[in-house]
C-alpha cells in the first residue's frame, strides 16, 4: 500500500475515534482496501452496519468481515451505538450542539461530518431539534493535495488576477475537496501570489489545512461572513461551499462589487440541472463570474470535466440555443473581447 492509501486509511481510523467502542472495535479491522477508499459510514438503528464507497455498499459483520452482496451476518446498529457515537462526536456535550443538530448534522474531527435523521421538533414553522436519532451518515472528509492541480493550470496560472468561479457537481462528487486545496494553495504558493483569502466556513468543513495567507470564520453564516470578510480581513479571495439561497447569492455579488474574488460552490447533477439552479443564474447574470468549473461525478470526485466561460453560459441562457460552448478545460479557449485571465 502506497503512501496516499496510508494516509486514507489514517482519515477513516480518525473517524473510529468518535464512534462507539463497541463499532470502533469491529471496522478498526476491515480491510486497508476499503478504508482508504470509504467515503461514509452508516449507522441505521436495528439495521446492518454499512461502510459505503463511491461504487460499493459493504455490510460489515461482528468478527470485521465484509460482504458486498449479503447483509444476513452483518452487526446490527443498536440505540446505544447511535448515543455513543453522537455523544463522541459533541465531545460528550450534546446539549450545546443542539443547534447543529436542529440543522441535520454536526461536524467533527478535521472536517468529517455526521447527518441525522428522526422526528424533527417545530418551532414557528422551524426545526428546532431532532428527537428519537434513528440514522446518523458520518462523511468521512479527505485532504487531497492535488485536487485543484486542474483547476489552477487552466484558470490560475499565468496571471495576475484572479478570477472568480462556481463550482458545480452533485453531492460527494468532491466539490469540498477542490475548494479547501485551492484555498491552501492560493495563500500559500509563491508562484500564486501568496493571496489573502478568507474562508466563510460556516459547517466547519473546509478550514482543516490552513494556507500561511489565510483566514477562516468557522461556524458563521455565508451572508454574514462574507460582510465581515470583506469590511475587515480585505481578502484578495473569498471561498464559500454550498451556495444555496437567494440572500447568500446576493451577498455574494456584493463582494464581488469591493473587488474581492470568489469562488464558490453550488449543487447540480449535471449542466442541465446547473441552469435550472435560480441560485445559479442569479451568480451568473451578475456578470462577474468568469468560470464554470463542472465535476465528473461520485466515481472519480474530485476530477474536473470540463471549465466554461460564463460568457458563453450567459449567451445561452440569453436565447441563442445554437451557440456552441468553447471549453477551457478539455477544449480551447474561446477568443473574447472580455478580457479575462
Amino acid at each position: 500500500m502506497g503512501r496516499d492509501d496510508l494516509s486514507e486509511c489514517r482519515e477513516f481510523d480518525e473517524v473510529l475515534g468518535f464512534v462507539s467502542p463497541h463499532l470502533r472495535d469491529i471496522l478498526k479491522f476491515i480491510p486497508d482496501s476499503i478504508k482508504s477508499t470509504a467515503c461514509e459510514i452508516r449507522l441505521r438503528l436495528n439495521l446492518p452496519l454499512a461502510v459505503c464507497t463511491q461504487s460499493c455498499v459493504y455490510f460489515v459483520g461482528k468478527d470485521s468481515t465484509v460482504s458486498s452482496i449479503s447483509f444476513s451476518s452483518a452487526e446490527l446498529i443498536t440505540q446505544d451505538d447511535i448515543a455513543l457515537s453522537m455523544s463522541l462526536m459533541c465531545e460528550y456535550s450534546v446539549y450545546s450542539h443542539q443547534e447543529d443538530i436542529a440543522e441535520g448534522f454536526v461536524t467533527f474531527g478535521s472536517g468529517h461530518r455526521a447527518g441525522f435523521c428522526g422526528s424533527y421538533v417545530s418551532e414557528n414553522g422551524c426545526a428546532s431539534a431532532i428527537r428519537d436519532i434513528t440514522s446518523v451518515n458520518i462523511r468521512i472528509a479527505r485532504d487531497c493535495p492535488n485536487a485543484a492541480d486542474e483547476l489552477i493550470k487552466a484558470v490560475y496560472s499565468g496571471s495576475d488576477i484572479l478570477p472568480s468561479i462556481i463550482i458545480a457537481g452533485a453531492p460527494c462528487t468532491g466539490k469540498t475537496t477542490v475548494l479547501k486545496n485551492l484555498a491552501y494553495r492560493i495563500s500559500s504558493e509563491y508562484k500564486l501570489g501568496f493571496r489573502k483569502t478568507a474562508i466563510i466556513d460556516e459547517r466547519c468543513e473546509l478550514g482543516s489545512k490552513v494556507g500561511v495567507n489565510c483566514d477562516i470564520l468557522r461556524g458563521c453564516s455565508k451572508h454574514r461572513g462574507i460582510e465581515k470578510a470583506v469590511r475587515t480581513l480585505s481578502p484578495e479571495m473569498i471561498i464559500c461551499d454550498e451556495i444555496g439561497s437567494h440572500e447568500e447569492a446576493d451577498k455574494i455579488i456584493f463582494g464581488l462589487n469591493t473587488g474581492a474574488a470568489f469562488a464558490v460552490s453550488i449543487h447540480a447533477d449535471s449542466y442541465e440541472d446547473f441552469l435550472k439552479r435560480s441560485t445559479a443564474r442569479d451568480l451568473l447574470l451578475s456578470g462577474e463570474f468568469d468560470y464554470a468549473v463542472f465535476l465528473e461525478g461520485r466515481k472519480n470526485p474530485g476530477k474536473i470535466g470540463k471549465i466554461i466561460r460564463t460568457d458563453e453560459i450567459i449567451n445561452e441562457i440569453s436565447g441563442n440555443s445554437n451557440y456552441n460552448h468553447k471549453l477551457v478545460y478539455g477544449g480551447f479557449l474561446h477568443n473574447s473581447s472580455r478580457q479575462l485571465p
